[in-house]
């Protein structure tokens, strides 16, 4: 899959041009993850080739458009989970698919069944402008952090699959949810709901549950005298 366009009905030319070293770290504002991947802001499609700059067509500025991206994210950008766009200040801005509290529905749709996007910041770095500004960014705090819709969380892929784990977690917690009576719908319980839900069950557990019964373990002779 293409990655969306950074403009839309403007032509965008490939134009000759040596390479830049890439940022370090993935461009992407909240990431702090080292890059793996170069990412062509304008696809290939668009600009006939696979140069780092380009000229647009009412425009006489020659722009570098290729950033280095972790592996995650370039997915979400190929994937159209995410979507890098040109504002007219000329900053390359980061934007997410805004998401749905329904698991059946997971994103939001405007009324004319667009997709709504949430703006998440300018890219850091910007295309060849150095290194990030933050490495990593400070985690959001205070109301900030609590207005996010959408967090990120890295799974092992190697001799685990983290994803089928994953699944499997939700759908055991769904199911506890759904047979404790707490919800009507299986189909409809959220994902972030069951899983603030199991964390709160294992946290009442901890507390009102001796440490040895909660693990299994045999208390040693001397805890057991006393």
């Amino acid at each position: 899959m293409t990655a969306l366009k950074p403009i839309e009905n403007r032509l965008v030319v490939g134009v000759p041009s040596s390479r830049y070293p890439l940022n370090e770290f993935c461009s992407q504002p909240d990431c702090g993850d080292l890059t793996q991947d170069p990412h062509h802001c304008f696809p290939r499609s668009q600009i006939g080739n696979d140069s780092w700059f380009v000229a647009i067509s009412d425009s006489d500025t020659v722009i570098p458009h290729v950033t280095g991206l972790c592996r995650a994210h370039h997915d979400d950008v190929e994937e159209h989970r995410s979507w890098i766009r040109l504002e007219e200040d000329g900053q390359f801005v980061w934007y997410d698919r805004a998401t749905s509290r329904l698991d059946d529905q997971p994103y939001t749709y405007d009324s004319e069944g667009n997709p709504e996007w949430e703006l998440i910041g300018s890219l850091d770095p910007q295309p060849a402008s150095g290194e990030k500004s933050r490495k990593p960014r400070l985690r959001l705090r205070g109301e900030e952090r609590r207005k996010r819709k959408r967090v990120s969380i890295a799974l092992p892929d190697d001799w685990e699959d983290g994803g089928a784990l994953w699944d499997e977690l939700v759908d055991d917690v769904k199911d506890w949810l759904w047979e404790e009576g707490l919800y009507g719908d299986r189909s409809r319980i959220p994902i972030a709901e069951s899983i603030f839900a199991m964390w709160h069950d294992w946290k009442q557990l901890r507390k009102h549950t001796p440490r040895e019964e909660s693990y299994g373990i045999e208390p040693s002779e001397e805890e057991a005298v006393h």
